[in-house]
């Protein structure tokens, strides 16, 4: 084995320090410790040749400590970036931008680090993942990465000088900045020239400089102001800074968050400058091949990373974003000045002249102490790949010292390039290295995640547990597919700007492009002439020289402590030499014992018993246990068949599975919202000018800057427009389909996997049967919080919950097969059912039965669609009988912490409906109020359709598309009985107007201009709701009986809900509906005219199309037509087709369909009236054909035939990938269907 050594070379050892130590002279002049050095000879192998490499005896020595890795990983994340590029991400994306990239990115980097410190502190190879590439995934890929890796660190190099040159030239402006970047280079060089452990107490004092400087930076906002001293704490930072921003700064008024509202919270532009300044923490990666007790120190810094980027960054970017404004000219980093870091801005603004010079020196220190860890890093990457034979063997080479002096060269000398500061200014340079590593180094990223997800593979591959890693994480895999997922999506998409007409800059495009293609390229060519495999999951080595770590970490530990004990002996000797104290025998024998032992240290580990993955002392200890002597757990006694240590892993897994489920899910709803926040601010991006797009219509060639977009549409068709046709009246779309087997093969996975018991029976019944029950409990919360009106998961995702109550049926579903298996698996197993359990289990089996009730009979789509009612309270009643038998039955196993918030959240939920309701129906409580005012009105409008008309609370707002919860005391079976209904009008008509704008908040110029451009009405009719109501069975019927006979009812309001559609950016919008529909698209018909005379709206063609069967509908919304005709603004075209199904109108005069407005010559010109139904596939292939390379947004509502036709028709031949490329219009659909899914 390697690192073997005989008992003789020992005592040789023993008595060369003997002899030396008998030498007066030596041992006065001598370090205690320098003895023990001295007996630290570089392991050999049989033939006397150095052992295997990657236990760094006899090259890079393990010198740097426990608080170096701590500041080497600190420093890593207070770089340039904090002081230089907040300015450029102020500037493009706005204060809120700003922080959102910040936020994002530095959940891609803490997901980065885990993966590495989970594979690093099992392996801690020199070489870092270049190392681990080899081994999980292939030489090629090895390759690619090392030189990448190398590549991106050896161009942050040159950045970091370039920044030093940018800071010294706030206080020189007269000389070069060439002259600085010179300067800054040597002392580089001469920081790196030495040992590791210089190295490290370099970045640990630069560090700490650091650290005191942001610590003053951050809490400027008090001492500027206050005069106070030094925050010491975070904490006492934040609160400080919230009291500045609140006005109790001496100059009074409140900062607040001023800038956020003018100019704005985005500047409309998302560009990735923020990976550079976070990729700094991977440092620690390559610091783990010189790290003492790298498994004990590297998962100690990355837990403490993350939260020093949220404080430094994320806290960072929210003071820049309160203290300077996006629109500042200073922020311009061309002008090559340190002024434009905002922190020197902001106290400039506060007319501090001295905070500037101290900022700057901050700011240097930053400079210095990046470009030191960037020469550092880069030699080591050089390192690496030669040591894993990807490099010439020449740059192993190392000084006496472990120094690795080649690597060291070529690294050094790409600082060279920040001379290119000569052509431009400092600053625009620094901006084209800041594009360059970012893209380089999220490849890199992507790259690890490869590596991690492979490593995951052969461990599943090769069976063996996560458990006996030396540390292990809770997102795994999961963080190495949110690694790689995002980290290609950055960088496809980060010069998107290129591609948008007349914004094309050469030198952007390349800077962030240019690393793209280096992985592949190096892979693939590396691969076809070396020929060299991939490397399979069984065969993947993760087992070689782990023993020899585990044996080389115990060796550190106990040198480390020898050699404190004998500094302390030491000194005592020394302090007795001076008291005029000899050297005596029994010291020298003393000390001879001693360092016999240091010597034979490792005949001790020889002999030690070592496995690949350690076990800790608690397994141990389990271990020992005899089976002779267990006693079974009281809570698990109908398992007779199952040992302590069957029940101990049942336990832990049964605990350990339900959370990972729960990460699972979270990790799910966090990608949605980053979508949802994605497409937000997309939206708000600057549009290209029409002339400028339209120009080229005609061009009929492939367009490669289309290509995005091209796939965007292609997924959108795929996804959502492709569906399954369960029945007539029911289909769900492949996204939804995908969910579903997603959740589904979740949660069976985890329920499934490991169930083999400690005596090798596999797929053990008593490991899966009480798993299944506690996994099912564990997503009662979940289903309760799908289901609910007022939800979280809403807010985020932007999904709103009547969308969401397909996937709360889902879940349910797959949660009542999950307690199949569990009552299953208990009857299969013979469970008896005895005086002390039986409560339990019968308790339990009425649950279960309940739940059955609920699924298959209450919730039923049948009895759903024709018997609302039973289902409201039937659904109500079971669900409280099955939490109810949940929580007893959970409660002797102590899993009722995933019961009790179901009651917490269901109650919330219905508290805030209450005080909405409250709030917004005050009036009815108020016994001051007349009847006349507050009840509302029916109209039978056909003999099938009532219309409701209520007055509209003066504080109750609402968007286009958005619906209510309807309760009418008077009618309902019950008094608070709530139903779903679309307000059917826009709050501008019914004929008058309501003065709000559109939106859902007003504003008093909105008014004035409104005023002004409609007809003056009474104001005793505005604020009216208008509901159009489809009459079936239960309260619908009800309804139309009291409008037969002309009653008023009193009606509550609850909402509204529902996520508005957003459809501003659109060039076309083609609005759909049939029967009732309308009451969802003409709302939003009417708002866009409002809007475009108002310029919130780039509509350019507005569709409407509506099929009824009776004429008598038309006649129904006649009166918003007439209002709205008035006000169509000149450069909108509308265009209303009208289709009556229920007979032929050919031979009636159209006038007879608009009694009301035969007078209106120009709504004659606009509506178009015809018998049969709509030719949609043509009316939708026309529309779009006439917006070449432009934005169609589809608003459907009405049957499953019509969302059907509409889907058929948006399909491929409108949104493939060929027909965007050449300058087809990207569309959108957004479809609202009757009835229940």
């Amino acid at each position: 084995m390697a690192g073997e050594r005989t008992s003789n070379d020992s005592e040789a050892q023993v008595q060369a320090v003997v002899v030396e130590a008998r030498n007066s002279e030596s041992v006065k002049s001598m370090n205690i410790s320098e003895l023990v050095h001295t007996t630290r000879m570089p392991l050999q192998n049989d033939q006397g040749n150095p052992g295997n490499p990657l236990l760094h005896h006899g090259t890079l020595q393990r010198k740097i400590k426990s608080r170096h890795i701590t500041m080497i990983s600190l420093g890593g994340v207070i770089g340039t970036g904090l002081f230089l590029n907040t300015a450029t991400g102020l500037m493009n994306g706005g204060p809120l931008g700003l922080l959102l990239a910040y936020v994002f990115c530095s959940t891609i980097a803490f997901s980065v680090m885990l993966c590495l410190a989970e594979m690093l502190t099992l392996l801690p190879v020199q070489g870092g993942h270049v190392t681990l590439a080899e081994r999980f995934v292939g030489r090629s890929w090895s390759f690619g990465v090392g030189w990448l890796y190398w590549l991106n660190w050896a161009l942050v190099f040159p950045a970091e000088l370039v920044a030093c040159g940018v800071i010294i030239g706030y206080w020189d402006k007269e000389t070069s900045s060439a002259v600085y970047i010179m300067v800054a280079f040597v002392i580089c060089i001469f920081l790196n020239s030495f040992t590791a452990g210089f190295y490290g107490e370099a970045e640990f004092w630069f560090a700490s400089i650091k650290g005191i400087y942001i610590v003053m930076l951050l809490s400027l906002r008090a001492t500027a102001y206050n005069g106070a001293a030094l925050v010491l704490t975070i904490v006492g930072v934040i609160i400080l800074s919230i009291i500045v921003d609140a006005g109790g700064g001496p100059q009074g008024g409140a900062i607040g968050f001023r800038y956020w509202r003018s100019p704005g919270p985005f500047n409309q532009e998302l560009r990735v400058l923020w990976a550079v300044s976070l990729a700094s923490g991977l440092i620690v990666a390559l610091a783990a091949g010189e790290a003492k007790y790298p498994r004990k120190n590297i998962p100690k810094s990355v837990k403490t990373v993350y939260i020093r980027i949220c404080l430094f960054y994320v806290l960072g970017a929210l003071c820049v974003g309160l203290l300077v404004s996006q629109d500042d000219p200073a922020l311009n980093l061309g002008d090559s000045t340190a002024a434009s870091s905002p922190f020197v801005i902001a106290f400039q603004r506060a007319g501090i002249e001295a905070v500037p010079h101290i900022v700057n020196g901050a700011l240097l220190t930053a400079a210095w102490s990046a470009g030191n860890a960037d020469v550092y890093t880069s030699s080591r990457a050089l390192y690496g790949l030669a040591l894993a034979g990807n490099a010439p063997k020449v740059f192993l080479k190392t000084t006496k010292r472990g120094l690795p002096w080649v690597a060291l060269i070529p690294s050094a000398a790409f600082g060279l390039l920040g001379l290119m500061s000569l052509g431009d200014s400092a600053g625009t340079v620094f901006n084209y290295f800041v594009n360059l590593t970012s893209t380089a180094g999220l490849v890199c990223w992507f790259a690890i995640g490869v590596i991690y997800l492979r490593f995951q593979a052969g461990m599943k591959a090769q069976g063996l547990k996560r458990e006996d890693l030396p540390y292990s994480h809770f997102l795994a895999p999961y963080a190495g597919w949110y690694t790689v997922f995002f980290t290609l999506l950055i960088c496809l998409f980060s010069g998107f700007k290129n591609f948008i007409q007349n914004y094309w800059d050469a030198p952007t495009f390349v800077t962030n492009y240019l690393p793209l293609p280096l992985l592949p390229l190096f892979v693939l060519g590396h691969r076809l002439i070396t020929r060299t495999p991939f490397v399979s999951a069984k065969t993947m080595d993760l087992t070689s020289e782990v023993a020899e770590f585990d044996k080389m970490e115990q060796e550190d530990q106990e040198r480390e402590e020898l050699e404190t004990e004998l500094e302390k002996e030491g000194e005592e000797f020394r302090t007795r030499e001076t008291e005029g104290i000899t050297l005596g025998k029994y010291t020298l024998r003393k000390t001879r014992r001693r360092m016999r032992r240091l010597c034979t240290m490792f005949e001790i580990f020889k002999k030690s018993d070592c496995v690949p993955f350690r076990r800790s002392t608690e397994d141990l200890k389990k271990d020992k246990i005899k089976e002779s002597s267990q006693l079974k757990l009281s809570t698990f006694q109908d398992m007779s068949n199952l040992t302590t240590n069957d029940y101990q892993a049942l336990s832990k897994r049964n605990k350990e599975y339900s959370y990972y489920m729960w990460y699972f899910t979270a990790s799910f709803i966090g990608l949605l919202t980053l979508v949802n926040i994605f497409s937000i601010a997309f939206s708000k991006l600057p549009r290209r000018p029409d002339s400028k797009r339209n120009c080229s219509t005609s061009n009929e060639r492939l367009a490669l800057s289309r290509l995005p977009l091209a796939l965007v549409n292609v997924y959108r068709v795929l996804a959502y427009r492709t569906t399954l046709n369960i029945t007539k009246s029911f289909s769900i779309n492949l996204a939804e389909v995908g969910v579903c087997a997603m959740y589904a093969m979740a949660l069976f996975t985890l329920e499934f996997i490991n169930t083999t018991s400690v005596a090798g029976e596999s797929l053990n019944i008593d490991y899966w049967k009480d798993r299944a029950g506690i996994m099912a409990a564990s997503q009662f919360p979940l289903i309760v919080a799908l289901g609910m009106k007022n939800n979280i998961i809403s807010l985020l995702t932007g999904i709103g919950y009547e969308k969401l109550s397909f996937i709360h049926r889902m879940v349910s579903r797959v949660v009542f097969v999950l307690l199949c298996v569990h009552v299953g698996g208990e009857l299969e197993s013979g469970y008896q059912i005895s005086t002390r359990n039986g409560s339990f289990t019968a308790i339990g089996f009425m649950a279960f039965l309940a739940f059955a009730v609920l699924v298959f009979v209450v919730s039923n789509r049948f009895v759903r669609v024709r018997a609302y009612e039973f289902f409201f309270y039937g659904h109500i009643a079971l669900a409280l009988i099955v939490l109810g038998g949940a929580h007893y039955h959970t409660n002797e196993r102590g899993y009722t912490n995933y019961i009790w918030p179901c009651f917490l959240l269901w109650g919330l939920d219905r508290f805030i409906r209450l005080l909405r309701m409250v709030a917004f129906n005050w009036h009815s409580f108020n016994s001051l109020s007349k009847a006349n005012e507050i009840d509302a009105s029916l109209e039978l409008v056909t003999s099938d359709t009532v219309r409701l008309t209520v007055k509209r609370p003066s504080h109750f707002w609402w968007a286009p598309g958005q619906f209510v919860y309807l309760s009418a005391p008077n009618v309902s079976t019950f008094p608070l009985e709530g139903h779903p209904l679309t307000i059917a009008r826009h709050r501008s008509l019914k004929p008058v107007i309501d003065l709000s704008s559109a939106g859902i908040t007003t504003h008093s110029s909105d008014e004035e201009s409104q005023k002004a451009a409609l007809p003056a009405t009474s104001g005793k009719k505005l604020r009216e709701l208008t509901f159009l109501i489809n009459v079936h069975d239960g309260f619908t019927k009800k309804l139309r009986e009291a409008a037969i006979h002309n009653q008023t009812i009193k009606v509550l309001l609850d909402g509204p809900y529902g996520f508005p559609t957003n459809v501003d950016t659109s060039d076309t919008i083609i609005l759909v509906a049939g029967g009732t529909g309308v009451t969802f698209t003409l709302p939003i018909f009417s708002d866009v005219i409002l809007r475009v005379r108002s310029s919130k709206s780039r509509c350019k063609r507005l569709t409407f199309v509506w099929s009824v069967r009776d004429p008598a509908y038309i006649d129904m919304i006649s009166a918003d037509f007439s209002s709205l005709s008035n006000i169509i603004s000149d450069s909108i075209s509308v265009n209303i087709c009208l289709f009556v199904t229920g007979g032929e109108i050919d031979s009636r005069p159209r006038p007879i369909l608009f009694e009301s407005v035969t007078t209106d010559e120009k709504l004659k010109d606009l509506v178009t009236v015809s018998s049969g139904r709509p030719d949609l596939p043509s009316i939708l292939e026309d529309e779009i054909a006439q917006t070449r390379d432009g934005t169609v947004c589809v608003v459907s509502c009405g049957s499953q035939s019509v969302a059907r036709a509409v889907r058929k028709s948006l399909g491929l031949s409108v949104g493939g990938l060929g027909t965007i490329m050449r300058g087809g219009a990207s569309v959108t659909l957004h479809e609202e269907t009757f009835g229940y899914a």
